[in-house]
């Protein structure tokens, strides 16, 4: 998918040419979710088992826990930061003088820094901790941008948005399964929904204002925007990891 996808934009983009640029592109990516709704239509799955015995605290409660704040704050943060900035790299490609060929691989090696590492992620949780690979995950976006500020030739390009996919699997898993350890089995649903309802928030934000930072204030300033999101979310997370440390050594 991580080349197809963006391959298909490339080859759709003159499809219909008298419509306009790129709108066979974006009439091949709606095929692709019909056909995509219709196989899920055969999807049966099984009936949620729903938990009894245990009390589930007050919503207060369940949110003045710092863990959880750190999660569901670092992971919607490491999320918009991700979206907004692709969004914005295919305009900002053409717009620095780049041939409109160059998109397709940034996207491409994006998704694939994404994803592929989701092969150890789960295991690096497993022996460093959560918050220390959102840790990770948040410097690896701030290198991204580190390497916005170096220029704007194909291969700042290509590497910034490979840290940035990097960078939003450890931050994204690390969220989640930080968020895992916040709550008991009879608030499960309710804390998901309350992650899942910020996170949608953040990164509708982020898409949104993805297209207006760029054409304002051009492609360094809409990357140095993120850096004070990144910033506190790091913090966020260095915070929980003190917190660790001291319940491990009061143990």
């Amino acid at each position: 998918a991580a080349f197809l996808g963006p391959q298909l934009g490339q080859w759709g983009r003159d499809w219909l040419i008298g419509s306009g640029l790129f709108v066979g592109a974006f009439v091949a990516q709606a095929s692709l979710s019909l056909i995509a709704m219709m196989l899920l239509a055969f999807v049966q799955l099984k009936p949620v088992a729903i938990v009894s015995g245990s009390t589930a605290r007050p919503l207060r409660e369940i949110l003045a826990q710092p863990a959880l704040r750190a999660s569901v704050f670092g992971a919607g943060v490491g999320y918009a930061v991700m979206l907004m900035v692709m969004t914005a790299t295919p305009l900002a490609i053409l717009g620095c003088g780049l041939p409109t060929d160059n998109i397709t691989p940034v996207i491409q090696w994006h998704v694939v820094g994404m994803f592929a590492p989701s092969f150890f992620t789960g295991n690096l949780i497993k022996r460093y901790g959560a918050p220390r690979i959102m840790r990770i995950g948040f410097i690896l976006l701030l290198g991204h941008v580190t390497i916005t500020l170096l220029g704007v030739e194909f291969l700042h390009f290509l590497s910034a948005l490979i840290l940035l996919g990097i960078g939003w699997n450890f931050a994204f898993i690390g969220g989640t399964a930080l968020l895992t350890t916040t709550y008991q089995p009879a608030e499960q649903f309710k804390v998901q929904a309350i992650n899942e309802f910020s996170i949608a928030a953040l990164v509708a934000f982020a898409t949104l204002s993805a297209g207006w930072l760029y054409d304002r204030f051009g492609w360094i300033t809409l990357n140095l925007t993120v850096v004070p999101l990144l910033v506190l979310a790091l913090l966020a997370v260095v915070g929980i990891e003190k917190r660790l440390r001291l319940a491990d050594t009061a143990v």
